[in-house]
């Protein structure tokens, strides 16, 4: 029988998840240093969602190959059904509806619908052209830079001409300049590594949501080969039974035919016991040794009625009408009858 057959749905030439996501390296200090990182993100992007409209088209090509194969992978032939004693006949009897109560649980997403990923690629591209926005180009840089040093040359100046003839004092101002030209170098490094920051948190940002598209678009693939994979099983399982039900003895026929009318007999006892359950009490519950057997032809594969059993021990006689006056009724939870003349009236 081979359970447990497995239905691959993949794609034929795999893509990477970093086929998906957006470089970090190659942005500079400056919206426009090394180059513009507008024309850089629009290159990235468009690379990104190329891949992408690849990707999601692979899910329903995935599996339509897979259908396809679906048939031949389902064939039992008699050959090996045959091979099968009663014992495994009933082992894929059980497997087969286990098998199907999964199926009916499993739950698989809708490979045409693919709006939400294009939507959050749109999402993040905001993000990012945002980011891009807020950061500084390399003319208002240097001409920030140059403001400061303007201001500290100035601030300066007057020191340094009080002092031209001591040489002292002009050395400890060099001193002092020099150490705070280093100091503003290693801030203003820092500011454009803090400006960056936002940037590269952006570009994080969108590789994972491309990465979780990646992602969930497999995790389709693998529930549509779990799905499959119980189709191709339940549909091999039911063709090792068919086989079975056609090549059945005459023996294990009969006790099957019989077993199932004992069920329709106890179905339907059941259904008078719930129907009468508050009127018939322990006291008055017939025997089932007394019930009177049917007398029908169980070896016939038809459906018969089966009323409800009135054993003799059961009959119990009542008063009717009048004192004195009784009838006997064909049950014992009847106590009496009574009758009530209802007046008639004229519309």
């Amino acid at each position: 029988f081979c359970a447990r057959i497995s239905v691959p749905v993949t794609i034929d030439k795999e893509v990477s998840t970093e086929k998906l996501q957006a470089p970090l390296d190659g942005y500079g200090f400056s919206s426009d240093c090394p180059e513009s990182e507008f024309q850089r993100w629009d290159e990235d992007y468009n690379a990104s969602l190329n891949t992408m409209e690849w990707l999601v088209k692979q899910p329903r090509r995935a599996v339509k190959k897979a259908v396809e194969k679906l048939d031949s992978m389902s064939e039992v032939s008699d050959a090996q059904a045959g091979r099968l004693n009663g014992f495994q006949m009933d082992d894929v009897r059980e497997f087969t509806e286990k098998e199907e109560d999964a199926m009916i649980s499993m739950h698989v997403d809708d490979i045409y619908d693919v709006s939400r990923y294009y939507q959050a690629m749109e999402e993040k591209d905001k993000e990012v052209q945002k980011v891009i926005e807020r950061r500084m180009t390399r003319g208002a840089t240097i001409t920030l830079s140059a403001i400061v040093l303007g201001l500290f040359f100035v601030c300066f100046l007057p020191m340094v001409l009080t002092n031209r003839g001591n040489m002292e004092s002009i050395s400890t101002a060099f001193i002092v300049i020099s150490i705070f030209l280093l100091a503003m170098g290693v801030i203003l490094f820092i500011c454009l590594v803090c400006l960056k920051l936002p940037l590269k948190r952006a570009l994080r940002s969108f590789n994972e949501t491309m990465s979780g598209i990646w992602q969930e678009v497999h995790e389709v693939l693998n529930k549509f080969s779990n799905y499959l994979s119980s189709v191709c099983n339940i549909r091999r399982g039911y063709s090792v039974l068919s086989y079975s039900e056609k090549n059945i003895d005459q023996y294990t026929l009969d006790i099957r035919l019989r077993k199932k009318h004992q069920s329709d007999i106890k179905m339907l006892r059941a259904v008078l016991e719930e129907d009468y359950k508050d009127f018939i009490t322990d006291e008055f519950r017939p025997d089932p040794e007394l019930s009177k057997p049917y007398d029908y032809d169980f070896g016939r594969r038809k459906e018969y009625e089966y009323p409800a059993p009135y054993p003799a021990a059961t009959e119990r006689q009542v008063e009717f009408l009048e004192r004195g006056n009784f009838a006997t009724v064909p049950t014992g939870f009847v106590k009496q009858i009574q009758l009530r003349m209802e007046e008639l009236y004229d519309e």
